[in-house]
Order: C-alpha cells, then sequence, then structure tokens
C-alpha cells in the first residue's frame, strides 16, 4: 500500500504501463478496505496499526487517484476502466466518488461510541473529497442506498457536533492536521 499513491501519481503523468498497473490495483484496494470493515463489524476491537496505517495509505492513494480526474470526468456516469491511448487513460469513467464513497461507508460505524480513529479518519477524507468537489459529490451522495446515506448523514453530524463541542475524554479524537499535497 505504502507506494500505491506514487504509482498513482507517475500513472497520472501518462506512463501506460503504470496506467495497466493502476487499473488492476484499484480493485485489489476496494477489496482491501471492504475486508477491514468486515473484520470491524465481526469483531469489536479495532484493528492493528499496520492495518490502520494501509488504511491511510489507501486513502492517500484513493485521493491521488481522484485528484487526476478533471472535473468532467468526476461527474462522467458511465464506468468504463481501461487501459489505452484515450486522453485520461486513468479515469475508472465514473463519477469516481460513486465508486469510492460506498467503499468508505463501509468504514463508518457513527453508532459505536467512542468513535474509532478508523471511523474519525473516514469521514475527514469523506468531507475533503466533498469540499474538493461539491457537484460530484452532491450527485454520488445522491445515487447511494438509504442505509448509506444515513450511515454518512449521521457520521457527518458526529464530526460537526465534535468541532462545535470538543471533548477531551475522547481519546480517539483527531487533532486537525495541516495536509501538505504532493505532484
Amino acid at each position: 500500500m505504502h507506494c500505491s499513491k506514487t504509482l498513482i501519481a507517475a500513472a497520472a503523468a501518462g506512463n501506460q504501463i503504470l496506467q495497466c498497473c493502476v487499473k488492476f490495483l484499484i480493485p485489489g484496494m476496494i477489496s482491501y478496505i471492504a475486508t477491514i470493515a468486515g473484520r470491524l463489524r465481526a469483531e469489536v476491537n479495532s484493528i492493528s496499526e499496520v492495518d490502520q496505517q494501509d488504511v491511510d495509505e489507501s486513502f492517500k492513494a484513493f485521493s491521488s487517484l481522484f485528484a487526476s480526474f478533471p472535473e468532467g470526468l468526476r461527474k462522467t456516469p458511465s464506468l468504463v476502466a481501461k487501459c489505452s491511448l484515450s486522453n485520461y487513460p486513468l479515469s475508472l469513467g465514473l463519477n469516481a466518488l460513486g465508486l469510492l464513497l460506498p467503499v468508505l461507508i463501509l468504514l463508518l460505524d457513527p453508532g459505536r461510541r467512542p468513535l474509532t480513529v478508523l471511523h474519525t479518519t473516514t469521514v475527514n477524507q469523506i468531507l475533503s473529497w466533498a469540499t474538493m468537489s461539491p457537484g460530484p459529490f452532491k450527485d454520488a451522495t445522491s445515487r447511494l442506498e438509504k442505509e448509506e446515506r444515513e450511515a454518512l448523514e449521521a457520521s457527518v453530524r458526529q464530526a460537526i457536533e465534535e468541532v462545535r463541542n470538543p471533548t477531551s475524554a475522547s481519546p480517539t479524537a483527531v487533532k486537525p492536521q495541516i495536509s501538505l499535497r504532493s505532484f
């Protein structure tokens, strides 16, 4: 997972071999996130620190992928993962959030107290995408299943409440950080 962001960034520069690698990397990363979500649901305990780091790296890679799409491709409604000579070979073609958002929602558990670091990190990632592309985000959330949308809304409400009324008793609260983006 640690090189996935770099691989995606390099593929976005136009290297066709790396673009093909990314084509096969993304489904594996999505599967990994789904596996972690399943483990969290099955076990009451939190995930290991190594898994947490890998999830964080996956988020960075997904963000790099999402940022590599021009605004128009973030809104395109059809799924065409391709490895070709087209203008945007990295494109998943789909409203990118329509693919990535449901995967991240699997990690949300707004009913759990105290909130896990993974939950908080996931909400922060989702909110950063919402800020980066409000139109595609609105489109993607309108297409979510009712249960997914409810989990997302509850999680965002909790995040807003936490900002308004921070509690020092919450050991999993993530301090605000400045994220430097590399190109």
